[in-house]
């Protein structure tokens, strides 16, 4: 009986003594599962009762905190979706299998949806109408950073939609979560495209056309056809002359560029002797030069021959030796040089003027950017048209310069380039 007693009495204490600390491992499950609401009671009189008091503090504090996180991610939701209702442009995220996981007001109104379409979680090829817009989608998704560009535009109105993709990484770590797409209107910028090109059209035939007639007047008044003309008579014709020539160099600057801009601007490939072409420009220029007594070197050791456009490559020489010239003070130096580099030629003119400052060594390629302080004449428009002659054959243009030291104006063109059906450059990698 006594070893009986015994055996109740140990299982009735080691119950009482386990019992507290079940409560308090079920409740620590709980809060471990997001349960903030468990709360543990034991009126032991304890260290196990100060336990549970200093637990039920915990998850007090834990259940304020949550809910203050949730109402924060709430208040970011709602900032969120205000946002993306607001913005002018199409939104429409995708997980990385394609699954849609957002799209604001305005993508569903491009792509003719309702506003309570149910959208989220079905993939793209089934949640979007079939058409020109969703494979417009598609390819920026393959390809993502280029824009896609599709014609909506019907008999009733011109509509234009640009689409472009960005993947979706997680901050920090850069995991890839999906894409977003971007859709936006680019019918205005079209619109104005045309008004521009409207005004081009009027530009060459309104405006070059009498300024050549009266250019070539004023030459047959040079020449003496309409009568000899005295000393100070030929000099203000002479400078009405040269005004009307740099109007006229102005009018096709702009030209030129716009074209580019635009596009427009077709290569005429063929074999050309880039020596040749070179000493054409410094040939052109040579007046110029002498007026300064400046001397002009071509360092060619042969004809360098490639497949380009001989007129655009000689404009490119002549805006880059005619700056050297401004640039360059009396008596100065100036080298044009051309050098192989395998599958480039490689085009230089250096100049012993006073060198360009380092923040402008990007910035003079820019339209009518010129060095502050350093207004020699000119548009600022000959290294921007030089930079689109460059590229356009799918080469780079560059300049190095010190102060004091003066400047080195680089480019390289490849040799053996092709013509796209559209008339743009392709190198003979990307021909298949």
């Amino acid at each position: 009986m006594v070893i009986a007693g015994s055996l109740l009495s140990a299982a009735l204490l080691a119950r009482l003594l386990t019992a507290p600390v079940l409560k308090l491992t079920r409740a620590a499950e709980a809060v471990a599962r997001g349960d903030f609401q468990a709360r543990v009671e034991i009126t032991t009189g304890d260290e196990l009762q100060e336990l549970a008091e200093t637990f039920n503090a915990m998850t007090q504090r834990l259940r304020q905190y949550s809910v203050l996180q949730v109402d924060r991610l709430v208040a970011e939701q709602r900032k969120t979706e205000a946002i993306l209702f607001s913005i002018g442009e199409g939104i429409v995220m995708a997980d990385c299998e394609d699954r849609i996981q957002l799209a604001n007001r305005r993508a569903r109104e491009m792509f003719g949806l309702a506003a309570d379409a149910d959208l989220e979680g079905r993939p793209l090829s089934e949640a979007l109408p079939d058409g020109p817009l969703r494979t417009a989608l598609a390819a920026a998704g393959r390809t993502p950073g280029p824009h896609q560009e599709v014609d909506l535009s019907t008999e009733a109105e011109r509509r234009f939609i640009r689409a472009t993709a960005s993947p979706v990484v997680t901050p920090g770590r850069g995991a890839e979560l999906g894409t977003v797409f971007a859709l936006r209107d680019v019918t205005l910028e079209r619109e104005i495209e045309k008004m521009k090109e409207e005004f081009l059209h009027y530009i060459t035939h309104d405006l070059r056309n009498p300024l050549g007639s009266a250019m070539g007047f004023l030459d047959l008044l040079l020449k003496g056809s309409a009568g000899e003309l005295n000393a100070n008579q030929h000099s203000i014709v002479s400078s009405v002359r040269r005004s009307t020539s740099r109007l006229m160099s102005l009018i096709n600057n702009i030209l030129d560029i716009s074209k580019m801009e635009a596009g427009r601007m077709r290569l005429q490939l063929k074999t050309v002797s880039l020596a040749g072409v070179a000493g054409r420009a410094i040939d052109i220029l040579e007046q110029l030069a002498r007026a300064k007594n400046i001397t002009m070197r071509l360092a060619a050791v042969e004809d360098f021959a490639a497949e380009a456009d001989g007129d655009m490559l000689e404009r490119v020489f002549s805006n880059l030796i005619g700056n050297a010239i401004k640039y360059t003070p009396q008596n100065g130096t100036i080298t044009v040089s051309i050098v192989d580099e395998g599958a480039h030629l490689k085009c230089g003119v250096e100049d012993t003027g006073e060198g360009i400052p380092a923040d402008y060594l990007t910035r003079i390629f820019e339209k009518f950017e010129q060095v502050q302080g350093r207004r020699i004449g000119g548009t600022g428009l000959g290294l921007t048209i030089a930079r689109f002659f460059v590229q356009a054959h799918l080469g780079r243009i560059w300049v190095e310069s010190e102060m004091g030291r003066g400047s080195r104006f680089y480019f390289t063109i490849p040799k053996r380039l092709t013509l796209t059906p559209e008339g743009a450059a392709r190198a003979p990698e990307a021909v298949l």
